[in-house]
């Protein structure tokens, strides 16, 4: 929907695809300032972190999804750090509709949730949360049925060539494989 909003504002233009992965890039430098990480990196530190990542400088400028659901993403984790279930529900929900994959975060939203709160979940932080997450994902699935065809997420899988845990034979030929990319 950003991507329709900015064709309709702004025409059938490369530019306009760009913008919502531009725009997602700077906010994803705002948030990691408000996220107030440790004290021994610093809002500054974090910022200035997100604003040089490899990912943010390559993905950013393009018409690629990534950068939006990221920047949900992060805004969750920020949400969640700042005792806000519900949008920190929210905001995920948001990034799995852009993305399935976002749904990893699940668990580090979970455990800045247990930080925030003092190491404790109170069932109403749990519930509002819930809802939250209900909220968009609700709406994604409603108008995904509504449409037909397949699933949004069946299809994000198969654009992926599927989607799968490594066989455990499969681990070390994998890492030796990345290693091959690390400077000699």
């Amino acid at each position: 929907y950003t991507m329709a909003a900015a064709f309709a504002s702004m025409g059938r233009t490369e530019a306009a695809a760009r913008l919502a992965g531009l725009t997602a890039g700077v906010v994803s430098v705002a948030l990691a300032w408000a996220a107030r990480p440790v004290r021994f990196i610093g809002s500054m530190g974090a910022a200035t972190a997100m604003a040089l990542a490899p990912f943010a400088i390559s993905f950013s400028p393009t018409a690629f999804l990534d950068p939006l659901m990221t920047t949900l993403a992060l805004a969750t984790l920020v949400a969640a750090l700042h005792k806000r279930p519900g949008w920190a529900g929210a905001f995920l929900g948001l990034a799995a509709a852009t993305k399935v994959q976002a749904l990893i975060f699940l668990p580090l939203v979970a455990a800045c949730g247990v930080l925030a709160f003092g190491g404790r979940l109170r069932s109403r932080a749990g519930g509002s949360f819930v809802a939250g997450l209900l909220i968009p994902l609700s709406a994604v699935l409603a108008w995904d049925r509504l449409r037909g065809g397949a699933p949004f997420w069946l299809q994000q899988t198969v654009n992926y060539g599927g989607i799968r845990l490594a066989y455990p034979g499969e681990v070390i030929p994998r890492l030796a494989g990345w290693a091959s990319f690390l400077p000699q």
